[in-house]
């Protein structure tokens, strides 16, 4: 007989069952009681009485299995992004589960953005083995999040679902397969309004959260509050682990685990696109360089010849290493191979991060924008990197940086700025640590850097560094040793260097048609640049200390109270006339931004962010301002990144 337990009070499934024994529990919460689940579960049956909740905790997908499931009309099963099993006995409870997602739903997903839905059908008659790498039978209900349109559930609304509807078209498609034979709009029927609800969604399916994998240890939470994957689509080779200190990194239970083997492969499902590969790795056993080296390789191409992790650790064991990758992925997932050379193949974590920007981002993101704005945002970079150069000439009595490297280790400078936005590098959409920032960084060549050897009395003439000529076509920009740029065409700057240019490369194709400028989001950029200036008169009135109210910043700046007012949002405008004092009150009631400056200062780095976006009542994307004065459109999966670092959840 299965055990039974009868829920009171909130409760975290670990704190009251352990995994083994939850195996043939059956569930029951009732009252206004909650139960939460954080890996993936398998329950007798889960019984939800009241107005009682139970949540699938978001994060690396999860499954929650049970062999049955009954909600009250009040109740609520939060799935999150995780997926849902029944293995029922009897007859199917398909039309119970899918009454329990439509109408007023009782399967809610909180971090859906209104283009995802609860996909349901009835294994009985798809005839799956499998679910997610998992061993299903037939008596089993599948219920997957996935997007509007998405009918194929290939995580993606592209032409492919079209087809779909095509070989089914005005048809009555058996209940527990309509969704899978075309039925996007879920009304049971396949027609032609089927294909509008594609034709809303088309390429809005990428998903762009990253995949993060702890090779050879459990899940866990990163310095970043990044969730890693426990090690999980390996073939071949076996996990090691070892104690103690890392080097290098503050991260050490990611790098005491790995998975090693003479051959093995890692292959796991992602969105077709372009991504920022990370390979991170730490020697455990070996004390020289050569006695372990090899090879590795990422859809279908060596990255990694006779790869040494001591001798690229400087000569240290139990020291982090990580190396970056562009690549691209065309069949939907990444296959990543490791071969030996000399004695095993190692790796501890392997991190990928989608570079494409999502639709409702691409035309804030910069990628599409003409060359020569892209030139002056290129001249913008070169001038915050000659301004880094001379930052560390002051700490380094007079003398300039070996390499861009360096002056990322040593400079509040963010990455992306070594990132040439004429060059074909796009940079990753996600956090990053700062041993990943060095690979990615470190794999650049989007700027020619000559300063090694100079000191800040080089002449002005001397160019310091300049973009490659290599990856850029047309005029090039450079930086010179007064700290100025310049804009030369090719010739003369190779004349002036003493040397030849190789041809140039050809200019980037045309960008897509440009999706519209919300006039909206532009707006409340500009809402948040005003705050950065009124941010900067009060940082310099205040001995660098940020305001401990938002509001508070209004008293040492003319900055309207309209300024505050996401026109995002359906906020009315401020009441007027206010007092000055009645001005910093209603600004600190207000919750279309959110501050998180209390605390901070002027010497916070540039990526702390001070202001964003209250995304109660937004799904695309929100917009951030940052400690350096930028302020940057982000969709919604790398906000939550970026606010969890900040200690925020959305």
């Amino acid at each position: 007989m299965p055990a039974h337990r009868h829920l009171q009070g909130t409760n975290h499934i670990a704190e009251w069952l352990e995994p083994r024994r939850l195996l043939a529990a059956d569930v029951v919460v009732d009252g206004s009681n909650s139960i939460s689940f954080d890996d993936d579960q398998t329950l007798g049956s889960l019984t939800l009485l009241d107005t009682a909740r139970a949540t699938v905790l978001a994060g690396s997908p999860k499954i929650l299995r049970a062999g049955a499931l009954s909600i009250a009309s009040d109740a609520r099963l939060d799935l999150n992004n995780n997926d849902l099993l029944i293995d029922y006995e009897s007859s199917s409870p398909f039309i119970t589960l899918r009454d329990y997602t439509l109408g007023d739903p009782r399967i809610v997903a909180s971090i859906s953005d209104g283009s995802q839905v609860l996909a349901l059908f009835d294994n009985a008659l798809l005839g799956a083995t499998a679910w997610r790498e998992r061993p299903i039978d037939m008596s089993t209900v599948i219920g997957h999040f996935t997007w509007v349109g998405d009918v194929n559930l290939d995580d993606q609304v592209t032409g492919d679902d079209y087809t779909i509807i095509d070989s089914n078209l005005n048809t009555t498609p058996l209940a527990g397969l309509a969704w899978l034979s075309g039925d996007a709009n879920r009304d049971g029927l396949v027609t032609g309004d089927d294909y509008t609800v594609i034709d809303s969604n088309l390429h809005n399916g990428e998903l762009p959260g990253a995949l993060r994998i702890n090779a050879g240890g459990p899940a866990l939470l990163d310095s970043l509050a990044r969730p890693f994957d426990a090690d999980a689509g390996f073939t071949g080779g076996q996990v090691g682990n070892f104690s103690g200190d890392v080097l290098n990194t503050v991260d050490d239970a990611l790098f005491n685990s790995f998975r090693s083997g003479a051959s093995f492969m890692l292959s796991r499902a992602v969105p077709n696109g372009n991504y920022t590969l990370l390979l991170e790795f730490a020697e455990p056993v070996h004390t020289a360089a050569g006695q372990r080296t090899f090879d590795v390789f990422a859809e279908g191409n060596q990255v990694l010849d006779d790869f040494d992790v001591f001798a690229a650790a400087g000569a240290f064991q139990h020291a982090a290493v990580a190396r970056s990758f562009n690549i691209h992925v065309s069949d939907r997932r990444l296959d990543v191979g490791f071969i030996g050379v000399t004695d095993d193949a190692i790796v501890s974590a392997v991190v990928l991060v989608p570079n494409d920007a999502p639709p409702a981002a691409q035309v804030y993101s910069g990628e599409y924008q003409a060359d020569s704005v892209k030139l002056v945002r290129a001249a913008s970079q070169l001038r915050i990197i000659g301004q880094a150069i001379l930052l560390y000439s002051n700490e380094n009595r007079g003398r300039f940086p070996p390499d861009l490297l360096t002056l990322l280790r040593t400079q509040d400078i963010g990455y992306e700025s070594f990132a040439g936005p004429r060059t074909s590098t796009l940079t990753p959409r996600g956090e990053l640590s700062a041993l990943e920032r060095d690979a990615f960084v470190a794999a650049l060549d989007d700027f020619v850097y000559r300063g090694a050897g100079m000191n800040n009395s080089a002449p002005p003439e001397a160019v310091v560094a300049y973009e490659n000529p290599s990856r850029v076509a047309g005029e090039l920009n450079a930086l010179m040793g007064d700290g100025s740029v310049r804009t030369f065409d090719r010739q003369t700057l190779a004349a002036i260097l003493g040397t030849t240019f190789p041809e140039a490369p050809p200019a980037p194709p045309l960008p897509p048609p440009a999706i519209p400028l919300d006039a909206r989001i532009v707006q409340s950029q500009s809402n948040l640049r005003q705050m950065s200036q009124a941010f900067s008169n009060y940082l310099n009135t205040n001995k660098g200390h940020y305001p401990a109210t938002f509001g508070e910043v209004a008293n040492f700046s003319s900055i309207d109270a309209a300024a505050f007012v996401n026109p995002r949002t359906d906020s009315p405008p401020p009441p007027t006339p206010m007092t000055q004092s009645e001005k910093v009150a209603w600004i600190n009631a207000g919750t279309d931004y959110r501050y998180l400056g209390a605390g901070q200062r002027s010497s916070a780095r540039g990526d702390t962010v001070i202001v964003y976006e209250n995304p109660q009542t937004i799904s695309d994307g929100i917009n951030i301002l940052f400690a350096d004065g930028s302020v940057r459109f982000v969709e919604l999966p790398w906000a939550q990144q970026i606010l969890a670092r900040a200690g925020v959840g959305l």
